[in-house]
């Protein structure tokens, strides 16, 4: 059987880069206790760095093309500095995609040091509300009887105590359900029926390169609300762009984010807002500074306003609460 998780950065821990001890939970499920459990391979599809809102709503959709028997949601730990929370109706196209892949969904709601608690994180009312209402399996952990949690956490994440911990209390709660195929089987046969309006649409292929400007015009049989969403290298080069929608008043999008002193990938939001049945969205770099001194590490040295750019390493992605198509586009760079 198969095993796949989706998540963000404590999802996507591995090893410790200093020394190759192993700090993810799914790295330790994956070697100790997958085969015993009956999975024969485990599968990661993350977006650290990221929420449910942009990198989990674009990868679940390709968790949806992907065959699968059980799919682990890990969707309370977030960033939430950066994005904006998932709605409900995201989350059913989450649990859809999961679904159409032949995977139960298990949502998994982890605590941090910090908050102590997964029912104190502000995601966990969301979940534990679906989860209720459409007999969608979830695990809880809890770390009540962790004496010293300095010793398994580092701030949000995990040490390797904490990715051993949370590997064993995971399992311990998946021993109690049928994994059997049968068993799981049933399991997603039991989930109540549900439909969302939410649509994610490989929109536009940029081919690489740098960019400094884009234009999309975009066709639908009624007004949308429209997230378009690339997953972009992003680092002290990001800029702020310009965006305009039917040639209106400029709306100012930073790119770069307090994160930002060193390079990443990320799932960068370039427009998100609601758009009439037929949209022309044109964005533009622009010299406006990035907030710098919102920035996580002190004496950076910044590009000139001419050296930053845009760096897309995916194609443009549409979520938008309904269909919505491409009739052309156009970027430019150098």
């Amino acid at each position: 059987m198969i095993f796949t998780a989706l998540g963000a950065s404590v999802t996507q821990q591995r090893l410790a880069h200093d020394t190759g001890e192993i700090t993810g939970y799914l790295e330790v499920f994956a070697q100790k206790y997958a085969a015993d459990l009956g999975f024969s391979e485990v599968r990661a599809r993350v977006y650290g760095g990221n929420r449910a809102s942009d990198g989990g709503l674009i990868l679940a959709q390709r968790v949806g093309w992907e065959k699968a028997d059980l799919c682990l949601f890990e969707c309370n730990i977030e960033d939430h500095n950066r994005g904006r929370a998932l709605t409900q109706d995201e989350a059913y196209y989450i649990f859809k995609s999961i679904i159409g892949s032949g995977a139960l969904p298990v949502v998994l709601l982890l605590p941090t040091m910090k908050a102590g608690d997964a029912r104190n994180l502000p995601a966990f009312p969301l979940f534990a509300e679906i989860c209720a209402r459409l007999n969608i399996p979830s695990i809880v952990i809890d770390i009540d009887d962790i004496a010293e949690p300095d010793l398994y956490f580092r701030g949000a994440h995990t040490r390797p105590l904490g990715a051993e911990m949370f590997a064993q209390r995971i399992v311990e709660q998946l021993r109690m359900m049928d994994l059997t195929p049968q068993g799981l089987a049933a399991l997603r046969d039991g989930i109540a029926a549900f439909d969302t309006p939410i649509e994610v649409k490989r929109l536009a292929r940029t081919n690489g390169g740098v960019g400094l400007a884009g234009r999309l015009e975009l066709k639908s049989d009624a007004p949308r609300d429209l997230r378009l969403v690339q997953r972009q290298t992003i680092g002290p080069h990001s800029p702020v762009i310009s965006v305009r929608v039917n040639g209106g008043a400029a709306q100012h999008v930073s790119i770069w984010d307090p994160h930002c002193h060193y390079e990443r990938l990320s799932f960068v939001t370039l427009f998100d807002g609601s758009v009439p049945e037929e949209a022309v969205i044109e964005w533009t770099v622009v010299a406006r500074d990035p907030d710098y001194e919102t920035c996580h590490r002190e004496g950076i040295s910044w590009p000139a306003a001419q050296a930053r750019d845009l760096r897309p390493q995916d194609d443009i992605f549409a979520i938008s609460s309904g269909a919505i198509d491409l009739v052309g586009c156009a970027f430019s760079g150098v």
